[in-house]
């Protein structure tokens, strides 16, 4: 889902360090950890079937709105970015997470009633009898379902 946003396949992560200091790196991977470095930067550990990367996010980009402050553990994730020197470290350009469509909701022309009820405590000593038949009473005087 994530490939077919960006229109690109995905570099493998076990493959990355053969990418040492390149630039324009597309990897997808499930958040595994998520911190903060000590000069206010984010790292998010990714992982596919096979290993895992650090992912840093630069905290200027995340303040100008580049890349996003909300990385929760086990979301997947793609990271475009530049492959450190080490090769094991991905600095992230930008963050593409998959789109989730909202479904409209369905609906139906016929009015549907409901009455949700809970803890009645029938046939203990903590039960309303007489509250209990006043709703009752009540309710089949203005249900849509009576009976003329």
């Amino acid at each position: 889902m994530i490939e077919r946003k960006v229109k690109r396949k995905a570099y493998p992560l076990e493959k990355l360090h053969k990418m040492k200091g390149k630039g324009d790196v597309f990897v997808v991977g499930m958040v595994s950890d998520v911190s903060t470095t000590k000069k206010g930067h984010k790292r998010v550990e990714i992982e596919d079937e096979k290993t895992s990367i650090t992912v840093i996010l630069m905290k200027d980009k995340i303040a100008r709105g580049e890349l996003p402050e909300d990385i929760l553990l086990d979301e997947v994730v793609g990271f475009i970015g530049y492959v450190s020197n080490s090769g094991d470290i991905l600095f992230a350009d930008s963050c593409i997470r998959p789109d989730i469509t909202p479904k409209a909701p369905r609906s139906i022309e016929e009015k549907i009633y409901t009455a949700f009820l809970s803890d009645i405590h029938v046939g203990s000593r903590e039960f309303l009898g007489k509250t209990f038949k006043r709703f009752i009473e009540f309710y089949m005087k203005t249900s849509p379902l009576r009976r003329p």
